[in-house]
């Protein structure tokens, strides 16, 4: 008999969401364990109508990195999936990315393509965060080639994996040896980033990051974290956060403040860009650019702020670990 893949589901005020999410790993015979940081809502009770025996491990002090770690620690299953609240697996989906795994001990961590509900091609994955990747995002390369994606998804014309420099964290197949080897996730990163810095330790470790589009899910992006009802300057303040562990965690002082005024010179003519489309539209079309165009302004005003007065506070811990508490060692 197959050893059952545990999925470790993250939920924060998801009643909207997690009893979707709990039926579609129910139907692909997998054993959910749900970290519930905090919910006020009634998540809790929908997980229980859903599934009366499945496990909920309550995460006190919060923070996704911290509840992904208490979740592992929980599981005995080989072969993990690590989601959020809002993405719903198809039938089989799941059992493909185990298999994937087993087949390809190389590989360390694998992330199926995501999907927005309508079936659109929604980013899953992207380049290494650093210089390199900022410039590509300054030079539009990085928005091109996320366009050519979206646009050439529904013809179907390649969904062979391939390596990448991250995946995006709402949906990570690992064996638990590799998490281990790994040091589970940083919890120095208050939200953000801990998905990115994952995955540079997985490759640290010899072992690949790969993008399995022959998988994909759905993801219902932002309902599972405070994202939805987030203010844009909370929101950007978080960002610079993470960047700031994440680049600092493997650079120096100089290389992070060259990357945050790349960064800035991006998301302010990102702002600029947004507000004159926002500008030419009719008022029933313009919101969506003027959102856009207030995040970038907000992102690019605190990265103008972190440069003129950086708060690098000092790194604690290695890049090849992640810092877990000793009470999710001991959970």
């Amino acid at each position: 008999m197959k050893e059952p893949v545990t999925v470790v589901v993250v939920t924060f005020n998801s009643a909207e969401d997690i009893g979707a999410c709990l039926e579609s790993i129910l139907r692909n015979g997998c054993v959910p364990v749900i970290v519930d940081n905090g919910s006020t809502d009634q998540t809790h009770d929908i997980v229980h109508r859903v599934s009366p025996d499945c496990s909920i491990v309550n995460n006190p002090l919060n923070g996704y990195a911290r509840a992904i770690n208490l979740g592992v620690a929980k599981c005995d299953s080989e072969i993990l999936v690590l989601s959020n609240a809002d993405v719903i697996y198809p039938d089989g989906s799941i059992a493909q990315m185990a298999a994937y795994l087993k087949d390809n001990p190389k590989v360390g961590l694998l992330g199926p393509q995501q999907v927005y509900p309508d079936g659109s091609w929604q980013r899953s994955w992207g380049f290494t965060p650093g210089l390199k990747e900022a410039y590509l995002e300054l030079l539009g390369i990085t928005t091109v080639y996320g366009e050519l994606r979206r646009l050439t998804w529904p013809k179907r014309l390649s969904r062979r994996p391939s390596k990448v420099g991250y995946l995006d964290g709402a949906s990570l197949g690992v064996r638990r040896t590799v998490f281990e080897v790994a040091g589970g996730f940083d919890e120095e990163f208050p939200f953000y980033g801990e998905d990115s810095d994952f995955c540079l330790r997985v490759r640290s470790a010899g072992l690949q990051v790969m993008s399995y589009p022959g998988v994909s899910v759905v993801h219902r992006r932002g309902a599972s974290t405070t994202r939805a009802g987030m203010s844009s300057s909370r929101y950007a303040k978080l960002l610079i956060q993470a960047n700031r562990r994440l680049v600092l965690k493997r650079h120096g002082e100089r290389y992070y403040a060259h990357f945050l005024r790349v960064k800035r010179l991006f998301n302010w003519h990102s702002a600029k860009l947004f507000g004159f489309i926002a500008a030419l539209l009719p008022e029933a079309r313009r919101q969506r650019f003027t959102q856009k165009a207030e995040l970038h302004s907000e992102y690019a005003r605190q990265l103008a702020e972190e440069i003129s007065e950086p708060n690098n506070e000092p790194f604690r811990g290695s890049i090849c670990s992640g810092r877990v508490t000793e009470e999710s060692k001991r959970t």
